[in-house]
Formats: structure tokens, sequence, C-alpha cells
């Protein structure tokens, strides 16, 4: 009895750090979900039958990660998609500004200029995509310019993970920089991003975590978009785990192998 209080007094003290840090678990439980253990056997029983997509998979990783979450992202898409599976990651941990992003980004894929893709895009790498989509008119009409002249990336359907899509919570009051500045909700780069995607033609289908201190849930979806929301587990950081989340990544996979494994639906709000 004993060591059970003592482990619930260190456990308290764990989350309580925690949450302060990234969101510790919970909230609300979406009743749309599988749970973990019922999304990771829809993640083994993809890579046991492996396919080939119809699409290249871009994946982009997020603010000041050298490249974990992308990794990450690809070893799941990897393991249900056979070894022909084009796929490129690519991370923005130096990255200094949306317009190197957007540069790296276009010059990774100038081999699929020409074709569709399909984008996976970790928190930050949500709007780098975004970005990345917008031509030489869209840019022109809200007074941006690209240093590069590669032309934009064609998507097909972008899935987002905890992406700033209305602004980053942590980029109001934390250190200033040109990227946490235009992650700010009424930066002139979130508004562009929005006109923008008023005419964009691929689809959106954006995921967010309960407890997400970082972005913040509520705006990980653009204004009108609908969200499709997990809970966090206990003693689990919020945002920085999205990316392995395995009811996300279950439901992103089997979306582009065209099949429906309903580990994620949207409900209603919590």
């Amino acid at each position: 009895m004993r060591w059970r209080a003592e482990t619930a007094v260190v456990r308290s003290i764990v989350c309580s750090v925690i949450i302060l840090a990234a969101g510790c678990a919970s909230g609300p439980t979406n009743p749309k979900q599988l749970t973990h253990d019922q999304a990771a056997m829809a993640l083994k029983s993809m890579s046991d039958v492996p396919i080939t997509p119809t699409r290249p998979i871009l994946i982009l990783g997020g603010y000041m990660d050298p490249g974990f979450a992308a990794t990450a992202i690809e070893k799941a898409i990897r393991a249900g998609t056979s070894p022909e599976t084009e796929i490129i990651a690519v991370s923005f941990g130096d990255c200094i500004s949306f317009a190197q992003c957007r540069q790296r980004t276009l010059h990774a894929v100038a081999q699929w200029k020409d074709r569709e893709i399909d984008v996976i895009a970790n928190s930050m790498g949500g709007l780098v995509a975004r970005f990345s989509a917008m031509d030489a008119a869209q840019l022109e009409s809200c007074g941006m310019h690209s240093n590069s002249s590669d032309p934009a990336i064609r998507i097909h359907t972008l899935f987002t993970i905890c992406s700033p899509h209305q602004g980053a919570l942590m980029a109001e009051s934390g250190p200033s920089s040109e990227l946490t500045m235009d992650m700010r909700q009424k930066s002139k780069f979130i508004a562009c991003l929005d006109h923008a995607l008023e005419g964009a033609k691929y689809e959106l289908i954006c995921y967010g975590r309960t407890g997400d201190s970082i972005v913040g849930m509520d705006r990980s979806a653009p204004v009108g978009f609908e969200l499709r929301w997990v809970d966090t587990p206990a003693l689990e950081f919020a945002h920085i785990g999205a990316n392995k989340d395995p009811r996300i990544l279950a439901d992103i996979l089997a979306t582009i192998r065209l099949e429906q494994h309903g580990s994620v639906a949207p409900p209603p709000s919590p």
C-alpha cells in the first residue's frame, strides 16, 4: 500500500511538470476513435499486406525538429507500403523563415513537379505545405515572394498533425523570431495562407490532440474546417508525441491506401 501511495505521488508530480511543458493527458475522449491497441493492430494488418499508393508521399517535419518527427512518420508509412513507394521526408530544424522552408521543400520534390502528391505534415510543416502549394499569383496577391523559381507543389491530399493553422499558442508569448512571428494567430502570413486556401484544390485533413499547449487543439484546423481529434494518454507529451500516435498514423495510412479502418472520426467539438 505504501508503495502504491508513493507511486501515485511520483506520478502526480511528474504529470504536473509535463503539463507545463507540453500538455499531460488528458481531457475528453473522442467516442469515434480506436484504442491505441486497436490502432496498432490496424497498422500491423496493413504492414502485413503492403501496397503501392497511387501518388508519391511527401513528409514534412516541424519547428526546430532535426528530423525525429519526419522519420517517425516515414517509418510508419513505409511499413504499410511497398518498397517501390516514392517517399521523401524533409526537416526544417535549421530553417529561419518560411521562405527558406518553402525553397527547401520545392527543391526536394523537384522531380515530382508535374505530379500530384500526398503530403503528411507535422506541426509547423502543415503551414510549410500550404505555403509551398501557393502559386506565383497567390504569393503576389499577398505581397509575398519566394526565393525559389520552382513551381508550387501539386497536393492531392494534405494531412496535418497538430499544425498551427490558426497560429500557435506558444508563438504568442514565446521567443520572437521570423518563424514564430509568422505563426502568431493574427499574423499576415496566416492571413495569406487562409486567403489562398479559399481557392485550394487539395483536400485538407487535420488532426489534433487534447492538452496540446504548444499549438492548441482548437487551432489545429483552419476556421471552418473539420478537426479529427484524439485524447492524449496520461503522462504523454500531447504535441511532441502526436507524430507517433498509432490512431492518427493508422487513419492517415488507411486513407492513402484507399481503405477505411475508422481510426479517427470527427466527433462534436470537445
